[in-house]
């Protein structure tokens, strides 16, 4: 909102004031003398005078007379009795009421003397929101949405859908001088309010708004129902969606403010309570009759039929009452009574803040667990948008700019069959659960329609002008005519109208859930509300309209997508015996779409569609036995038959089969299921996808290729979220093949991170249903970081400006050209110049040099199970895939199984120990992989059990029967000088180090020793290569997935592939290498004997007897006036234990992880009076385990600080001491790491050399991706 110049004057001189904590009194007359500002010298006067300081702030600045209120609020009223009492001001703004409390910001300290009280000057106070949150509530309780709480300086936020609890939270707090500036953009006070909270609440609200349904639905699965569980739950669903429809409606402003406690209320007065079943009777047919008729949604469809949930109750009385109560409770009628024994009810929620993504979170987590699903990924936001608009736009592009193009010229004519065309455009999800993808795609079209109307618009007034003239001309007239006419068929006038057309032309879904696709439909009709709130209002429709929102029975369909008579069969079946029926379902679809109010038209559709459905599944039972399929499969699952549930996209008018290229969808957008359980209809999947359901295949795969092969038409376009396995994972050969016959368009992959709880990375993939060109190009992006995504969740970057920042072009044909067809997408261009010079050495592989195996088959214990019968030890069950629960002995002539839930009574016996190595019978000593590290071991030796040198010995065998099933390996392989090779490494970093001696290890070690011919050759050359960054590079480009931080592992067969140059043994730089590779190693041993690591460990070797509270200590060394905690800004659920400190001279910050945004928040900041004091805590903290508890003041202020000495001033030269003696320490250690990076980038230049990698851009990217890929020299 725009502030008048004397606004700008009173603020720079409040400024001046407010920089001020104490005015002296002597000092005050000067003070208010060289003020222009009345309003500040009459507050200044005021509190000179002896005046109240409450009350001589309340005067001079928020009075109705005073200028700072009419520029903030423009309405305000002094003195009003709310239900919670009398509030110092209302604000009203255009929508609502605010209530505002008003706290003094400077208080007076007066001294007497001889001639009475004498002003000794003013103290600024701080608002500390926790004194007055009583008072809060009690506002809250009444039908105020927000309060406000300040003493000009700072302002406290309260809601009562966010603060309406014990502790009272504020939901934001801002300094006046932050809320002035954050003002200037919006129109009204409240709409200010409204934004904050919109951005400033932190809390998870879909988990929040997800606990809450689950209560609601607990608390009336109490009541006694007269159907099954399965329909109990259905109707009490639907009965929540009839709330939260009212509640949205509501909060829009569509209808009567608090409408649904105002009807509890008004017929509460009508008929009161004593008949608790005439109560809900009357209460629900007045719901029913009044959305039904006007909204025509089917959530309210009982009302047609006089229906009420009272015809699903036990008629018992107590049963009846309880109903009442829970309903009651649920709706949150009376919780502002008491909102500390309520639970949040319906209304309590705010539902401008419920968008589709939360509600669609909520219910799909919500009911995957009714499904008994391990998890609900349920795609971000920014996802959503991100390929809606970019797949929808590669169609709709075109065609608007045409379409705008055509408006601008005048060419009005040429627009009506572009507009045909626009209408004619059919989007699907065939997964598409609760409609995000949908809801999305509405949005992206209406802004499109907008920007036709708006064009048209320009065109309607310029010649609206003329033609009221006297020399309009008969092209003019005719210009306006056209005009008028394209404005028509576009419902410009009747945008209710228009939103409905949208849906019903353009949006189609398919889910197996019938809840999901309900939620589906609630979500959309929201979104369409939401899209034009002004021409949804109760109080301005024309009497006798009805039904304005769309019945979506034709677009939203429950089923099984991937089951069903196969496409082309049942097209052929629908054009041979059911071309009349086809016409008529056009006919009546047709009218339908003419007038969506007379839903007869959807009824016969129905009716029609039923009849033919009961022959098709009678051909799906003979093609299944044709098959040799069983039919079982039919109850099993809810097929589909595509082309008949959405005829219109496979026929045309007349009832018969269009041409194959115009057969299916434009665009078939979402995110398939990944990983879904296949197992009831797996012949089915394998019959009718035989091309790709091959090996182990996944849902996702089967979803893509037939929403190509049998939804999608020619010219078509897909855009999905799948798992990034598809580029490179050898079982996704056979989709790649078949995708790259079409035209790929976009690869971006987002890696981990993007969905909760998912331990797969994921890519976003469009592609359009057309023969690829040799010269096609595909948009790559593949540089996600996490920062990143942190950006795109704090709406401060979209993930289309990300992926435009960095993405690149790759020739599609090149794919052809890999091994198995690979999208070796995580090779930029630039890398690959790379990597051609890298291999254009012609360099031997490093198998040509070594021979190989790896240690042990046993895990990190070496626990076997002994065979009750035979005696032979046996490897413990598998975990994940390798999960069984029986298995047979290993002994091939022993018939005993061992079961999983009797493991516990099995004899074992451990082969892989702790302890350290000693000598004795059969020991040997070893290594597991959590042992070995880059250039060091982490432990000494550990004690293996080892038989594998007299298992291989004929003579011995038998005497150790016992131990002949465990695969020992090459004994050979563990004696002489060996490089040991972790198999799993985080950032495929390689672990690699010597070990001269006998030792074994298990299999998650792989061993590789020189051939004889290369003895000469010192392994610590070896040792080198496989540790640069160069080679680390190399496998990243050529193998790695750098998504792949889930257990990723090398391959033998990989590192052996890997090139590796044969030295002259004689030259410099080979002796430099092994040289140094020496040094480093013997730096890093010498780096571990520093055994204190941090602060807190070298002053646990100090001799300290004293320790601070948490609390004493900030008392002792820091003013109450120079702390800021922002404990109430932050929700627990959020964060995690992880925190940083920081001091920058004698300022202090303590911040906590949210896990949620992925960012650090401030918890505090303190200014202490010393920088030693900021600097001591900082340090100590830094490395002490913390709970997230600490957000709460009382387990924060108890944390235990070490005080070298009782006396406060010598203890803090004490610290000072402390500090120097530990840094001196630790530039011991730092030291070393600086020698030993010094030496290994020496290493790295002349491995640089060895490869011909001299080009300094070319050595830099190197660096670049290996640091950016956790490399690190230790």
């Amino acid at each position: 909102m725009k502030m008048n110049g004397n606004f700008d004057n009173l603020k720079s001189e409040l400024q001046l004031l407010l920089q001020k904590d104490t005015i002296e009194g002597k000092d005050l007359p000067s003070l208010i003398n060289s003020l222009k500002n009345n309003e500040i010298k009459n507050y200044l006067e005021a509190l000179q005078k002896l005046s109240q300081p409450e009350q001589a702030l309340r005067e001079s600045f928020f009075s109705n007379t005073s200028s700072f209120a009419k520029n903030l609020f423009q309405n305000v009223f002094p003195e009003v009795s709310l239900e919670g009492g009398f509030v110092d001001y209302l604000i009203k703004a255009n929508r609502e009421e605010i209530g505002l409390e008003i706290k003094p910001l400077y208080s007076a300290e007066f001294e007497e003397t001889k001639s009475g009280k004498k002003l000794k000057g003013l103290r600024k106070n701080i608002l500390k929101p926790e004194h007055h949150k009583e008072q809060i509530l009690r506002y809250l309780k009444g039908d105020k949405e927000y309060v406000v709480l300040t003493n000009l300086e700072q302002w406290f936020l309260y809601s009562k859908s966010y603060s309406l609890s014990k502790d009272c939270p504020y939901f934001s707090f801002v300094e006046l001088f932050d809320l002035i500036e954050e003002f200037k953009q919006v129109d009204d006070f409240w709409q200010y309010l409204d934004k904050k909270e919109d951005i400033s609440i932190k809390e998870p609200l879909d988990k929040k708004f997800y606990v809450s349904l689950k209560e609601w639905v607990n608390q009336l699965g109490e009541i006694e129902f007269t159907c099954s569980d399965e329909e109990k739950t259905e109707i009490i669903i639907t009965l929540i969606n009839k709330f939260l429809f009212i509640q949205s409606l509501d909060k829009f402003w569509v209808i009567q403010k608090n409408y649904l406690k105002y009807q509890w209320k008004h017929i509460e007065s009508l008929w009161g309570i004593k008949d608790k079943k005439r109560f809900i009777k009357k209460f629900f047919e007045d719901l029913n009759t009044y959305f039904y008729t006007l909204y025509d949604t089917e959530l309210f469809v009982d009302g047609s039929n006089n229906i009420t949930i009272l015809n699903y109750l036990v008629q018992k009385e107590r049963n009846i009452e309880k109903f009442f109560r829970k309903l009651n409770l649920v709706l949150g009628i009376q919780y502002e009574s008491n909102p500390e024994n309520w639970i949040a009810g319906i209304t309590q929620y705010n539902f401008r803040r419920i968008d589709e993504d939360i509600l669609g979170k909520t219910y799909e987590t919500y009911l995957a667990e009714l499904r008994k699903e391990q998890g609900i990924f349920y795609t971000p936001r920014y996802i959503t948008q991100y390929i809606v608009k970019e797949t929808l736009k590669l169609k709709f592009r075109k065609i608007i700019n045409d379409i705008l193009e055509k408006i601008q010229n005048e060419e009005f004519t040429t627009c009506f069959s572009l507009i045909d065309d626009l209408f004619s455009i059919k989007i699907l999800d065939c997964a598409c659960g609760s409609g995000s993808f949908l809801i999305k795609a509405l949005k992206v079209i209406w802004e499109y329609y907008q920007n036709i109307l708006n064009a048209l618009k320009q065109k309607y007034d310029k010649y609206s002008y003329v033609i009221k003239g006297e020399y309009k001309s008969e092209d003019i007239t005719n210009k306006f005519s056209i005009i008028q006419k394209l404005q028509e068929k576009l419902f410009a006038n009747d945008l209710r109208r228009l939103i409905s057309e949208i849906i019903l032309n353009y949006l189609y879904g398919i889910d197996l859930d019938e809840k999901a696709i309900n939620i589906a439909k609630l979500n959309i009709w929201l979104e369409a509300i939401k899209l034009s709130p002004k021409d949804f209002l109760s109080t301005k429709l024309d009497p006798g309209t009805n039904r304005i929102l769309p019945n979506l029975k034709l677009n939203l369909i429950v089923g099984n997508t991937l089951v069903g008579l196969p496409v082309e069969k049942t097209v052929n079946i629908l054009e041979t015996k059911f071309k009349d029926e086809i016409k008529e379902l056009f006919r009546f679809r047709y009218e339908y779409l003419e007038n969506p109010k007379k839903i007869d038209h959807i009824n016969k559709i129905d009716e029609s569609k039923i009849k033919i459905k009961e022959n098709l599944d009678k051909n799906l039972v003979e093609y299944l036995k044709e098959k040799k399929i069983s039919t079982n499969l039919c109850s099993k699952t809810n097929p589909t038959h595509l082309a008949l549930d959405f005829w219109f996209a496979y026929f045309n008018k007349n009832g018969e089969k269009k041409i194959l290229r115009d057969t299916g969808f434009d665009f078939v957008i979402g995110n398939p299921p990944w990983g879904a359980d296949m197992d009831n209809y797996k012949d089915f999947i394998e019959e009718e996808f035989e091309k790709i359901s091959k090996e182990q295949y996944d849902s996702f795969q089967i979803f893509v290729y037939h929403s190509v092969r049998d939804l999608l038409k020619f010219s078509g376009y897909l855009g999905y979220i799948i798992p990034n396995e598809l580029c490179l994972e050898d079982g996704n050969v056979y989709l790649r093949e078949f995708l790259l016959d079409f035209s790929l368009k976009e690869i971006s992959n987002l890696g981990y991170e993007v969905f909760d709880n998912v331990t797969r990375p994921s890519m976003i993939f469009i592609t359009k249903k057309e023969k690829s060109e040799d010269d096609h190009y595909v948009w790559i992006f593949v540089d996600l970081k996490r920062e990143d995504k942190s950006l795109i969740k704090d709406d401060i970057k979209t993930l289309r400006e990300i992926i435009l920042e960095s993405r690149y072009k790759r020739l599609q044909n090149s794919f052809k050209e890999n091994a198995k067809k690979k999208f070796d997408i995580f090779a930029h261009p630039f890398d690959k110049k790379i990597k051609n010079i890298i291999q254009s050495n012609n360099f031997k592989q490093f198998k040509h040099y070594v021979i190989n195996g790896r240690g042990i088959d046993t895990n990190k214990s070496g626990k076997h199970f002994i065979c009750p019968e035979c005696g032979i030890l046996n490897p413990p069950f598998g975990v994940g895939r390798a999960a069984t629960n029986q298995k047979d002995c290993v002994n091939q002539d022993c018939s005993f199984v061992f079961e999983r839930d009797k493991r516990e009574s099995y004899e074992t016996e451990k082969l892989i120990f702790e302890t350290v190595y000693q000598e004795g019978d059969h020991n040997a000593p070893g290594y597991i992989g959590e042992d070995l590290h880059r250039y060091f071991f982490s432990r000494k030796p550990r004690l293996i059990k080892y038989y594998g040198d007299v298992v291989s010995d004929e003579r011995k065998k038998n005497d150790y029967f016992k131990y002949t099933s465990v695969v020992w390996k090459d004994h050979d392989l563990y004696t002489g000088e060996k490089l040991l090779f972790r198999k799993v490494s985080s950032g495929n970093l390689p672990q690699v180090m010597v070990y001269s001696d006998f030792l074994v290890t298990n299999q998650q070690i792989y061993i590789f020793k020189k051939k004889d011919e290369f003895k000469e050759i010192s392994i610590y050359f070896f040792l080198a290569v496989l540790t640069s960054r160069l080679i680390h590079y190399y496998y990243l480009k050529e193998f790695g997935d750098p998504d792949k931080e889930v257990m990723p592992h090398f391959t033998q067969s990989k590192i052996k592939s890997l090139p590796v140059p044969e030295p002259d043994i004689s030259d410099k730089k080979y002796k430099k290498v092994v040289e140094n590779v020496k040094k480093v190693i013997q730096l890093v041993e010498e780096y571990k004997k520093y055994d204190i690591e941090t602060f807190k460990d070298f002053l646990d070797t100090q001799p300290i007897a004293y320790t601070f509270t948490f609390e004493e200590y900030i008392d002792f060394y820091s003013d109450e006036l120079k702390r800021n905690f922002l404990f109430s800004n932050l929700i627990l659920e959020e964060l995690t234990n992880r925190f940083q400190y920081s001091y920058n001279e004698n300022v202090f910050e303590m911040y906590i992880k949210n896990r949620i945004k992925d960012q650090y928040d401030l918890l505090m900041k303190i200014e202490f009076e010393s920088d030693i004091a900021s600097k001591f805590l900082a340090m100590y903290l830094r490395n002490r385990d913390i709970s997230k508890d600490v957000i709460k003041w009382d387990a924060l202020k108890e944390i235990k600080i070490p005080r070298i000495v009782q006396n406060i001033e010598a203890n803090i030269s004490k610290m000072e001491t402390l500090i120097n003696k530990f840094e001196d320490y630790r530039d011991g250690k730092e030291g070393i790491i600086i020698e030993i990076n010094e030496l290994f980038n020496e290493i790295d230049r002349i491995i640089f050399d060895y490869y011909g990698i001299v080009e300094k851009r070319h050595q830099e990217r190197i660096i670049e991706v290996a640091n950016n890929n956790g490399f690190k020299v230790f």
